[in-house]
């Protein structure tokens, strides 16, 4: 599934210095349950008032479609300025159109006060309702490349910054977009994030996360995936 429900290593990463401070616990059953909730909550759009919209960033080129985005945050008073702050929410395999995916995405738009931006990565390409692994995953990936979906992350981070004037932005991303998110921060100022978390990563190379600049919180699935990292 996108988001497992399952007992997690915490890491918080702060850079240029070595992680100052790493804390490991097991979720106990209340936590865990609220987490599970947090996502499956088909009502929670109808709890907020949310302003949530499909957004096209590029027209596509020859060999991909179209950058689409899922756009979401709570809806201001009247009056009220829009925050300045945004997120960039890098979805897993399951995608950008996914409802639990989305539901994530707005929740994390009430609770951060802010605006999230879910990328259409994969742009358009659907995938398998059995992508787990092997080669139907990597033939998935391989359209795909890692030059472009860079390119794409920046592209809505141009978005963000252009469009809505953020001025402080954050990156989010879960298993496969968690791997994507780490390599994006470990790249330098070029998307400009100031703070990441990813939970449940995958596909990256642990030895990144010596390149990253800023705050990231990282949520593990098992203690061997955090302990090589």
């Amino acid at each position: 599934t996108p988001y497992p429900a399952c007992r997690m290593k915490t890491t918080w990463r702060r850079a240029p210095r070595r992680a100052i401070a790493r804390a490991t616990r097991g979720i106990d059953a209340s936590a865990k349950s609220s987490w599970n909730d947090a996502h499956r909550d088909s009502n929670f759009g109808r709890k907020y008032s949310l302003r949530q919209e499909e957004v096209e960033l590029d027209s596509g080129t020859a060999t991909a479609g179209k950058l689409k985005a899922y756009l979401t945050e709570e809806r201001r008073k009247e009056g009220a300025p829009r925050s300045s702050s945004a997120v960039i929410f890098v979805p897993d395999v399951m995608g950008w159109n996914n409802a639990r995916t989305r539901r994530l995405a707005d929740h994390l738009a009430v609770f951060c006060a802010c605006m999230v931006l879910v990328p259409d990565l994969s742009r358009s390409l659907v995938p398998d309702k059995n992508l787990q692994a092997g080669p139907v995953l990597e033939q998935w990936l391989s359209g795909q490349p890692p030059a472009r979906v860079s390119n794409d992350l920046r592209t809505c981070a141009v978005y963000l910054r252009a469009d809505y004037r953020v001025s402080r932005l954050g990156v989010v991303g879960v298993g496969l977009g968690g791997g994507r998110a780490i390599e994006e921060l470990a790249g330098g100022v070029a998307l400009g994030a100031s703070v990441g978390a990813v939970i449940c990563p995958s596909r990256y190379d642990a030895e990144l996360f010596g390149s990253i600049r800023v705050p990231i919180l990282c949520i593990y699935g098992n203690e061997a995936a955090a302990a090589a990292s």
